[in-house]
C-alpha cells in the first residue's frame, strides 16, 4: 500500500457499523472513534532538562467506545449484556485523491470488542430521535486501511501492533 506519500486522504464517502457481523439498522448517522490514551508517568532526574511524562510501551487507558441509535430497539438492547463481548466494526469508504487531482476510493475498517458500561434511552420530544446510545469499555481495537492492518491493540492478550509490527513481543518474552 502507499505509505501515503503520492495521496491526499479527503473524506469519508459512506459507512455502515455492524455488530457481531450483522448491519446496525438505527444506528447514527454519525460516529466517534475511540481515543486511545497511553498510561504515561513522569520520568524525571540528574541530568534530564525537566519533566518527560513518558508513555509505557503498550500500555493504555481506558478505551470507550459511544455508539449512538435513533431510537429504543433491539440492536440496541443486544449492547447491554454485560456477561459477554459485544464486537463492532465500521466500514468505510474513503475518497482519495492522488497528486494529479484524480479521485480513488480506498477501504478502512475498525474492529472493536468489549462490554457495556453505559447506556442512555435518549431523550423523547414527537417527531424526532431519541438520540439513544450505549458506551463500551473496549478491550480489543483494530484499525485497517485499504487492507493494511495500521493498529491493534488486544489488552487481554498484551498486544499493541503497529503496522503488523507487534510492539510487545520482547516484552512478553521477559515475562
Amino acid at each position: 500500500m502507499d505509505k501515503g506519500e503520492n495521496i491526499i486522504p479527503a473524506k469519508i464517502i459512506d459507512f455502515n457499523i455492524y455488530g457481531d457481523g450483522e448491519r446496525l439498522v438505527g444506528a447514527g448517522s454519525e460516529l466517534e472513534l475511540p481515543t486511545a490514551s497511553m498510561m504515561t508517568s513522569t520520568l524525571t532526574g540528574c541530568g534530564l532538562g525537566g519533566e518527560i511524562d513518558l508513555p509505557t510501551l503498550g500500555k493504555f487507558q481506558s478505551i470507550e467506545q459511544e455508539l449512538p441509535f435513533t431510537m429504543l430497539h433491539s440492536s440496541f438492547v443486544d449492547f447491554l449484556d454485560t456477561t459477554k463481548p459485544c464486537a463492532l466494526t465500521f466500514r468505510g469508504a474513503a475518497q482519495i485523491l492522488d497528486r494529479e487531482g484524480i479521485t480513488t476510493e480506498r477501504g478502512c475498517r475498525v474492529v472493536e470488542r468489549g462490554v457495556p458500561k453505559e447506556f442512555k434511552p435518549g431523550k423523547a420530544k414527537m417527531g424526532e430521535a431519541m438520540d439513544t446510545s450505549t458506551k463500551l469499555e473496549l478491550f480489543y481495537l483494530m484499525i485497517e486501511v485499504d487492507g493494511e492492518n495500521m493498529l491493534e491493540i488486544d489488552k487481554l492478550n498484551n498486544v499493541y501492533k503497529v503496522r503488523g509490527v507487534d510492539q510487545m513481543a520482547n516484552v512478553r518474552k521477559y515475562i
